[in-house]
């Protein structure tokens, strides 16, 4: 896995990761290289919105807009976030996106991004759950 930084603001950053993936249709031990956009936010409210503008767009291979295909998030959020939470799943529901809940997500996408930002901007670096 090889990730390169495409954008930082004060509430969110986004990666591009590649990494090969097993492809195994032929039954052979063919791998494809996967090019994905991870974005990082700080606010839960965020996510939704932007879950909720990308319900009834047509998002196909012309589109300059690209879908979501996963969300993931810390699994302390629902019990930390309870009524934003069930707002988010709604939304995710909306545009047939599953959520993950996954133990201690935050520390792992904090390392990610250690990886590209400069040792003084490490005390500043805000939390990214989801």
């Amino acid at each position: 896995v090889t990730s390169q930084k495409l954008h930082q603001s004060r509430t969110a950053y986004v990666l591009k990761v590649t990494r090969d993936e097993d492809t195994n249709v032929t039954g052979n031990d063919e791998k494809a290289t996967v090019e994905t956009a991870l974005k990082m936010m700080v606010d839960i409210e965020q996510v939704t919105a932007e879950l909720n503008g990308r319900k009834d767009l047509d998002l196909n291979k012309e589109s300059l807009i690209i879908g979501v295909q996963g969300l993931y998030i810390d699994s302390s959020v629902p019990d930390k976030y309870p009524d934003a939470y069930s707002k988010l799943k709604l939304a995710a529901g909306d545009v047939d996106v599953i959520i993950d809940c996954i133990d201690n997500i935050n520390r792992e996408v904090k390392g990610a991004i250690l990886k590209h930002v400069d040792d003084r901007d490490h005390e500043n670096m805000p939390i990214y759950e989801f």
